[in-house]
């Protein structure tokens, strides 16, 4: 995910829009809405990990926001129109060749979308609905409508602007418990042109193809359809829409037309563009969703509040892929660790940190030690005070992220990783909280080793670990566009948050930043 937007959460009226760098820390006194904004990504984990009515699960095993109407920015309610809460993100997707036809235009094999939904609240109690979905290809913005049941009514743009609800086809019903909406399910079993199946998209190919025969003179169906087929091939960008246009020869009129008349913002062109633009959208809905539903798979989160640390953990013959947020099953995960990975472990560890996590099977239950590497003595983790359960969860799952360790265990190709922490630096010495500036900027090198994309949100109070990413950036240990700091404040008359963004400079200090954030 490259940036998100949210709007009507909470104290979160309009976030603008964060970028998220492979480090994105966030700061700001308490109640000013960081955590809202970090528990936003769990909470559209959780939302996408079990069947649900609406687009939104709030209550689930990562976060609680309760309810729609609980989660509803108080003031919004007092602006008419306001009664939504909005999602906007953009991403990297892998287009999709539809049909028959091959891909044809390799350089839009990966393109950033911006996508986002509105989520009113239901009829029926507690329940919700995505009442608006935006999809911005390429520049062109296109909006798509829904009732509460989940039928599309309308489509605008700039280019297009399509009354469905003024139309005989009533068939267009969205499935209304993905996060995006997926208009039409793929299918590949037929060509697009088949004017028995009765869909959306037939309605719009007749439509290209309709326009394509009308520009060119030609009234050839098989000719019409190659070319409408190829038009709708992929996603494409409209200068790519054009030269694929001049590449495919028709008549006099047709090449004169696409050569010497049109061009981008041509009215007859742009038109036919952006029903080409519909249809692709529709027909890659479903891909859209999966695309965003597998990234949000990989969103990792450590709560606020980890388990403490037992003196032993009972053994269970389980296989673990994953840690939990609350790090209460670490034992568990330790032990399921294999002896190569486990050498990775110890080394990353004894290297970072100067010590390593052992652990014994006694008597059906697991002991962990931490041994010190400068000593070589080792001691029972409960008896290492509060903060080592505290910070060894987070250690154990960004290795276990960072190496490529999860993903070999799930059987997955290396990919994108949203990691979020609330307050990592709890119950920390300053000294500590300082290494785990380190430890954080070690993790996306080990991921970037492992052709891994790692972002990392950290929401935090720490001065010491925000001044030593400023030292880091100064040595040119970690560079200044690898790492943003966003900064929330608090207006508690209006009950709504706002953000600034602040970056260090080259030689590491907090430029746009409040002189007395840290003066008590």
């Amino acid at each position: 995910m490259e940036s998100i937007r949210v709007r009507g959460l909470r104290s979160l009226v309009d976030t603008g829009v964060v970028e998220i760098k492979p480090i994105t820390v966030l700061v700001g006194t308490n109640s000013s809405g960081k955590s809202t904004f970090l528990r936003t990504f769990p909470l559209l984990r959780q939302s996408i990990e079990r069947k649900t009515k609406g687009p939104i699960l709030w209550n689930g095993v990562y976060t609680d926001f309760e309810s729609f109407s609980n989660s509803l920015n108080d003031s919004s309610l007092k602006e008419p129109g306001n009664d939504k809460i909005k999602f906007d993100f953009s991403f990297i997707y892998t287009n999709f060749p539809l049909g028959r036809v091959h891909r044809i235009n390799s350089k839009e094999l990966s393109l950033e979308i911006n996508v986002s939904i509105d989520v009113k609240e239901g009829a029926a109690k507690n329940s919700c609905y995505t009442s608006k979905y935006m999809v911005d290809l390429f520049g062109h913005i296109v909006d798509f409508y829904f009732d509460e049941d989940g039928t599309l009514t309308k489509v605008s743009s700039d280019k297009i602007n399509w009354e469905l609800n003024k139309q005989t086809t009533k068939y267009q019903l969205t499935n209304t418990d993905n996060l995006l909406p997926v208009i039409k399910n793929p299918d590949y079993s037929y060509f697009y042109w088949d004017d028995k199946k009765s869909s959306i998209s037939s309605v719009l190919f007749k439509q290209i193809k309709k326009l394509l025969q009308e520009h060119s003179g030609s009234g050839s169906d098989d000719k019409m359809n190659r070319f409408a087929s190829f038009l709708v091939s992929q996603l494409m960008s409209d200068e790519s829409k054009l030269s694929l246009m001049r590449e495919l020869k028709s008549t006099t009129k047709w090449n004169n037309l696409v050569l010497n008349v049109w061009h981008e913002e041509h009215e007859h062109f742009s038109f036919l563009a952006g029903i080409i633009d519909l249809f692709c959208i529709i027909e890659n809905s479903a891909h859209i969703n999966a695309q965003v539903n597998d990234l949000l798979r990989r969103v990792r989160y450590v709560a606020p509040l980890r388990a403490s640390n037992q003196r032993y953990y009972r053994y269970q013959d389980l296989s673990i892929d994953e840690l939990e947020h609350t790090g209460a099953n670490v034992g568990i995960f330790l032990s399921n660790i294999s002896k190569k990975w486990r050498g990775r472990f110890d080394d990353w560890t004894a290297e970072n940190l100067g010590f390593k996590i052992n652990d014994r099977v006694v008597s059906g239950h697991i002991s962990l030690e931490v041994e010190h590497v400068d000593s070589g003595f080792s001691d029972n983790i409960a008896d290492m005070g509060f903060g080592y359960s505290q910070v060894i969860p987070i250690i154990i799952q960004l290795w276990s992220v960072a190496s490529s360790y999860e993903a070999s265990l799930k059987g997955e190709k290396k990919s994108r990783y949203i990691f979020v922490i609330e307050q990592p630096e709890l119950h920390l010495h300053p000294k500590m909280q300082a290494s785990l500036a380190k430890i954080f900027t070690g993790s996306i090198k080990l991921a970037s080793d492992n052709s891994i994309d790692l972002r990392i949100i950290i929401e935090t109070h720490s001065s010491p670990m925000i001044s030593k990413f400023g030292d880091m950036i100064a040595l040119e240990e970690l560079g200044k566009d690898k790492l943003s700091v966003v900064l929330f404040e608090h207006d508690r008359k209006e009950r709504r948050s706002s953000l600034k963004k602040s970056d260090f400079n080259s030689d590491g200090e907090l430029e746009n930043w409040p002189s007395d954030f840290f003066v008590y």
